[in-house]
């Protein structure tokens, strides 16, 4: 018949790599995302954007927090 199916299959979280120095900004957004049960989110601080992500780990969605901009004048940014 076309009885509705209630299973719930796990999907796959979405890997978010957040690079941010503000604790608040830090906490909003990984309390929102986690919310959604959709995201895994990682979080470092600004600094740590210009080393890279981890070998084991290759983030889907990058949300960098540039703040008062004393990253950008760090000689590893192009």
């Amino acid at each position: 018949m076309n009885a509705i199916d209630t299973r719930v299959l796990p999907t796959k979280r979405k890997q978010v790599a957040l690079f941010s120095a503000d604790a608040n900004f830090k906490h909003d957004v990984t309390a929102r995302l986690d919310a959604l049960a959709i995201y895994d989110v990682k979080v470092s601080d600004a600094a740590e954007f210009l080393k890279g992500p981890p070998i084991d780990s290759r983030p889907g969605i990058i949300i960098l927090d540039l703040g008062n901009g004393e990253l950008l004048g760090q000689p590893g940014v192009v």
